[in-house]
């Protein structure tokens, strides 16, 4: 049950990288609480493959040469890692470098170097002087408090922003806000963008490059990065649920693996996936006018819309064993297996009608590997 309660908190963590920029700006509330810096010390041993670590409060105090992904309540991080840091708290301090950020937490303190891209969703964010993103930020926030340096764009949307003195941002800039506080001495290379109906505080204003916006804060004029954008989220949040799957429940992705070394008769599996989908709804619907069953209807439900999303993870691994088996590749990270598969899945799923080849048979699959473990 324990395994099953952190597997549903994963799945909330993620869909925060979906999360809309509208409801973000809606927020209200602004949180008092204050980033600790106290962390139980736990070393992590260097590694040249990718580590992950689930633990209520650790510190990383050794270079981690790869990626990571790191989930607990308390995370400090100390030295570098030399690929992707995922990490998912409700605190963080993050003092060591990274390749790539993903960070998802309650109060975020960034005093680091990353070599490329950050994305960040958090209530509170403070990001220090000494701070250099080299690439690109993305954040979504309640309260942000921006110095340092992005050496190319920001995107932000938050309910309160303020960007301190001293803060350099070598491209354009776009925030959607309530309130907005921009101190003096900022240096924007490109456009400074805010919506409309924000509360602006600019000191100097005449020397920045301002564009006014009116209505969503991602306009048609942001629809190709953002789609790109979106695309990375999707595979991100995907693969963090199939680490976190591997990690937990390792038999459930091994019973796949055997599934698919006995060969799958993939149109059997589309067949019975395509009665699932379209029988289940309407057999719950069905029972809701009986009395005493609502509980278990929306129960199921709930089953049957993540067993839809893991249609495309579980698509994913089986495409990256395919890959396995077709270059003879004798030996490779599960992770790296699944990441390169989930990556496959959804390139496929921008063409039309891929989305639901997958989700039928995904939900084929499933089912089989219930009648096998039963057999």
């Amino acid at each position: 049950m324990k395994k099953i309660l952190i597997l549903f908190v994963a799945i909330f963590s993620i869909s925060l990288l979906g999360v809309n920029a509208e409801e973000v700006l809606d927020a209200t509330l602004y949180s008092n609480e204050e980033v600790t810096e106290e962390a139980v010390t736990v070393s992590a041993d260097l590694t040249d493959s990718f580590e992950y670590k689930i633990q209520d409060k650790y510190s990383i105090e050794k270079e981690v040469n790869g990626s990571g992904l790191y989930i607990g309540q308390d995370i400090m991080l100390n030295n570098n890692i030399d690929g992707i840091g995922m990490l998912i708290a409700k605190k963080m301090v993050i003092e060591g470098n990274l390749d790539y950020g993903i960070l998802l937490s309650q109060n975020i303190s960034l005093n680091s170097i990353v070599s490329r891209d950050l994305f960040l969703a958090t209530d509170v964010v403070k990001i220090s002087k000494d701070t250099v993103i080299n690439r690109d930020l993305f954040m979504f926030a309640n309260t942000a408090t921006i110095e340092g340096n992005i050496v190319r764009d920001a995107l932000i949307g938050a309910s309160r922003v303020i960007i301190k003195s001293g803060t350099t941002i070598g491209g354009n800039i776009k925030i959607g806000a309530n309130n907005i506080t921009i101190e003096d001495n900022v240096n924007i290379v490109g456009k400074l963008k805010y919506n409309d109906n924000a509360s602006v505080s600019i000191k100097n204003k005449d020397q920045f490059d301002i564009e006014v916006y009116h209505g969503e804060f991602v306009g048609n004029n942001d629809k190709k990065s953002t789609g790109l954008l979106m695309f990375v989220y999707k595979v991100i949040g995907m693969f963090i649920m199939f680490a976190i799957t591997l990690l937990i429940f390792p038999n459930f992705i091994e019973k796949f693996k055997k599934l698919y070394n006995n060969s799958i008769d993939y149109l059997k599996n589309m067949g019975i996936g395509l009665g699932l989908v379209i029988l289940i709804p309407i057999v719950l619907l069905l029972l809701l006018v009986l009395p005493f069953v609502s509980a278990f209807v929306f129960t199921t439900f709930a089953l049957y819309f993540i067993i839809m999303y893991y249609s495309f993870i579980i698509s994913g691994y089986l495409i990256g064993q395919f890959i396995k088996e077709q270059f003879k590749i004798k030996k490779i990270n599960q992770y790296l297996l699944g990441l390169i598969g989930i990556t496959i899945v959804n390139l496929l799923c921008l063409l039309p009608l891929i989305n639901m080849f997958v989700i039928i048979f995904g939900f084929g699959s499933v089912f089989m590997l219930i009648l096998n473990k039963k057999n």
